[in-house]
């Protein structure tokens, strides 16, 4: 009798237990692209310019897919390049194999770009600039602040330095650049 009534309890946990899972199944959504909505603009090498109060180019993206999501206010992009023309002189290039636009609306500026998948931002020796290399593997650039950030592992390279650590913050209207942790210099003596 014993073996029948725990025989009957452990079914009827285990009916509980399976239909639990089968809710969650019904429930859970296997593709993540369904839950953050459908594309409602697909583009392909796309090309978009900023320009300053007085004319000029101030940023220039280019991406080889765009395609913007209404549900979540951003845009995924494929192979995106952004070019930062900076009052002073310096350009700055930030690249990567996958970003997310964050803008309310198409007709809306960028507020944030979050860069992912070797992940570059470079200054070019333009104008007397010391250029600089930064590699890592996640960057947001914030536009309207000019600011650059990342959690991740980065290395900084100039010439004749190369400066590592984790996470970074750096604003380029001012030309600082700020790495928090872990911090590690090389120098390469006679490097140029």
């Amino acid at each position: 009798m014993k073996s029948l009534a725990l025989f009957k309890n452990l079914f009827i946990i285990c009916s509980i237990i399976a239909m639990v899972w089968w809710f969650h199944l019904q429930n859970h959504h296997a593709n993540p692209q369904r839950e953050r909505g459908k594309p409602q603009e697909y583009m392909s090498n796309i090309s978009i310019c900023n320009y300053d109060v007085n004319g000029k180019i101030k940023e220039h993206l280019t991406a080889e897919y765009w395609a913007f999501i209404p549900k979540s206010g951003s845009s995924i992009l494929q192979m995106p390049r952004v070019t930062m023309y900076r009052t002073e002189g310096d350009v700055w290039h930030l690249s990567a194999n996958k970003a997310l636009a964050w803008h309310a609306t198409m007709r809306d500026k960028i507020t944030q770009l979050d860069l992912s998948d070797n992940v570059l931002a470079e200054r070019t020796a333009d104008n007397g600039a010391i250029p600089t290399k930064i590699i890592t593997e996640t960057l947001q650039y914030f536009p309207p602040k000019e600011m650059l950030t990342t959690n991740d592992r980065i290395a900084m390279q100039q010439p004749g330095i190369t400066i590592s650590g984790i996470g970074m913050l750096g604003y380029l209207d001012k030309n600082w650049i700020e790495l928090h942790d872990q911090i590690t210099t090389t120098y390469l003596p006679g490097a140029r």
